[in-house]
């Protein structure tokens, strides 16, 4: 017995059995990880495990016919790709079962995303027909592009998709299939299939993950049988809803879905049916309809109960348009509502109060209100109201009763420019008693029947400066009456008290007691046409005398100060006043400042007046009042008081600080035990 010739043997035969046990394993392999491109038949020939046919692929899988293509049988026998299959560039002189490649994938069921064609170039010239017929799931996108002459595409197994399934520019495809998809985990995208007629290929979709793109389908006339095989129907849950440039397309009453991002519908030029059963989520970022002709009624859609806030509102170019709805919208951006021929009012804004982009009201030629407007009271861009020629001083009816077109726009208190142009049945701007900033232009222009328009000038700073008919910021031109141009408002409106009227542009004006006499000093930054300065002076106010005149110096950059010293001034109250005198004679005025001389028989003495708010109010108390303390007390016109002061030694002058006061008119009530007397102090 040779106890050691047996174990050589023993270990031969093990290692034999390793052989036998695990070369089967590693020669028969039906897993193929990582990526692979196949551009030929000879590289496609070879993609085997030992000469057995991969049955899955954990990775990528292109199939780039840059070279021919004639036999797939090496992929009849995968099931699962886990990444992207990919299928571009197949030519004519490729081959392949009924010319469809992704058929010859027989075996297959599930893939990781489906790529057929390329967004980049038209990726399938000889592509005519594509399908699956075992594919049940692609667990990401969906995407067949760029096959210009495909004509058909059937996955009649297919249940869902987890992205997108995305169908675009294919121009011949006229029958697609997919009869028992139920979701589409992203977006829904069919665009330019000029070919496609409706979407009843599509009838147990239930659930679209993200957005439904329906977009230049030249022959696409009805969403109808969209979803018509689910029970009870389907609501879709979008974040966007976007059906454009299908000029053919008459109705989408079928569809039943809540937009909660972006709304978009354009140019459907034949659209007028519209789903009763579209709502809009309570936070959004757009809703766009624009240039879709035959849409007569947006009250289907604009019918819910609840405001939504959006950032963009835009509404144009639908020239049927009549019926807008009670939708209310609370806008935050911009509102572009133009070119709607036949609407008579405004899509519901109440609930808009500002916004920072522009708000542009153009060539809707049967408007005749923006009441819905009135609680807006700051535009960041641009207020435009052109062409809209039924705007009229009664054209509205607020509460049964006529009122202004412009009732809207009551409560705006700023914008960065106004235009208000070609508005031709407007005779007033009386609503805009708000307005008082214009942080950069104003235009008003070729208004027809525009004859007032001086509310404008008694308020509003224009680019920084008060408006001034010489402003380079504002444009007044081809109007009617007192509105016609600058020169029109200029000598028209200053008998409102319009700082518009004067043709210099003031910085200052003080007057102080001097040594011997009140010494006048005022600054001006610009001048047009000027040819003199008048001082005037009076004792109570009212009727003025010239007591000097002033000949115009050289202006500059930096403004130009004139002075001069008045040595007969009346005891007492001085009223003074600039008169500026223009080379053709026309005049206006500076604003009128007072001053109590020193040897006044014993009245309190407040200068300057006019104040500017920020600059220091001296009140000068008489020495031959008798009381121990002297209270001084300011209030506002409406009564409320604003500085309270104790002067403690008669005689003496106080500055009274007037930072953070607003504008306008103030009573201040100087009194001791004996005597107190009222003045009017204007802050400017």
């Amino acid at each position: 017995m040779n106890l050691l010739s047996g174990t050589p043997t023993c270990r031969v035969l093990l290692r034999a059995s390793l052989i036998i046990l695990f070369f089967p394993f590693s020669l028969y392999s039906q897993t193929f990880t990582g990526n692979v491109t196949l551009t030929t038949q000879a590289e496609l020939d070879g993609f085997t495990s030992g000469g057995s046919p991969y049955t899955q692929v954990e990775g990528n899988l292109t199939l780039d016919a840059t070279g021919t293509i004639t036999d797939l049988t090496n992929l009849a026998s995968l099931t699962s790709i886990t990444g992207t299959l990919t299928i571009t560039n197949w030519g004519a002189d490729d081959t392949a079962p009924d010319s469809n490649p992704l058929g010859a994938f027989s075996a297959l069921t599930t893939v990781g995303n489906l790529q057929v064609g390329t967004s980049a170039v038209a990726g399938g010239l000889g592509l005519t027909n594509i399908g699956s017929d075992g594919l049940a799931q692609v667990a990401g996108h969906l995407v067949v592009e760029n096959c210009p002459a495909l004509a058909t595409a059937r996955f009649p197994s297919l249940t869902q998709t987890g992205g997108d399934l995305n169908l675009s520019e294919l121009p011949q495809l006229d029958y697609f299939s997919g009869p028992v998809l139920g979701t589409v985990g992203g977006q829904l995208r069919l665009n330019e299939l000029d070919d496609l007629i409706n979407l009843d290929s599509l009838p147990s979709l239930s659930s679209i993950g993200t957005r439904l793109i329906i977009r230049g389908n030249d022959n696409l006339t009805t969403l109808d049988g969209l979803s018509a095989g689910v029970s009870g129907g389907a609501t879709f849950i979008l974040e966007e809803l976007s059906i454009e440039f299908n000029p053919y397309l008459s109705t989408i009453e079928a569809l039943d879905a809540e937009v909660t991002d972006r709304f978009t519908l354009g140019y459907n030029n034949n659209l007028f049916l519209l789903s009763d059963r579209i709502a809009f989520g309570n936070t959004m970022s757009s809703i766009k309809i624009y240039n879709n002709l035959a849409i007569e009624d947006l009250s289907v859609i604009f019918d819910g109960l609840s405001t939504v806030n959006i950032s963009d509102f835009e509404v144009y170019n639908n020239a049927s348009l009549i019926q807008i709805g009670d939708q209310d919208f609370n806008v935050t951006n911009s509102i572009l509502f133009s070119g709607n021929y036949s609407v008579p009012s405004l899509p519901n804004f109440s609930s808009t109060t500002a916004i920072t982009g522009d708000l542009t009201i153009t060539n809707n030629l049967q408007l005749t209100e923006t009441n819905s407007l009135r609680n807006l009271t700051t535009v960041g861009g641009g207020v435009t109201l052109k062409d809209n020629d039924s705007f009229t001083t009664t054209s509205a009816m607020i509460n049964t009763q006529p009122a202004s077109a412009l009732t809207g726009f009551g409560s705006l208190e700023r914008a960065a420019f106004l235009v208000f142009e070609g508005n031709d049945g407007m005779e007033n701007l009386d609503d805009f008693t708000s307005l008082t900033v214009l942080d950069n232009s104003l235009r008003i222009a070729n208004n027809g029947s525009l004859g007032d328009c001086c509310q404008l000038p008694c308020q509003v700073v224009v680019n920084g400066t008060s408006f001034d008919t010489y402003n380079d910021a504002v444009t007044v031109i081809n109007n009617t009456g007192i509105c016609a141009d600058k020169p029109a408002i200029r000598n028209n409106c200053a008998g409102m008290g319009c700082a518009s009227a004067a043709p210099v542009r003031w910085l200052s004006f003080t007057v102080r007691p001097g040594k011997t006499g009140m010494d006048l000093v005022w600054t001006t930054t610009a001048e047009w046409d000027h040819d003199r300065f008048i001082v005037e002076r009076s004792a109570d106010g009212v009727a003025f005398r010239s007591i000097a005149e002033v000949r115009h110096g050289q202006v500059t950059p930096e403004g130009t100060t004139y002075r001069f010293r008045d040595e007969q001034f009346i005891p007492g109250y001085n009223y003074y006043r600039i008169r500026q005198v223009d080379t053709d004679g026309s005049f206006s005025y500076s604003e009128v400042v007072e001053l109590m001389s020193e040897s006044s028989d014993g009245t309190p003495h407040i200068y300057p007046n006019p104040v500017r708010s920020g600059q220091p109010l001296i009140v000068t108390v008489p020495a031959g009042w008798s009381g121990a303390t002297v209270m001084l007390e300011m209030r506002s016109a409406s009564g409320q008081p604003v500085v309270i002061r104790r002067l403690i030694r008669p005689g003496s002058k106080i500055e009274m600080e007037t930072d953070g006061l607003v504008p306008g008119l103030y009573l201040v009530r100087i009194s001791d035990r004996g005597h107190w007397v009222s003045k009017r102090v204007v802050v400017r």
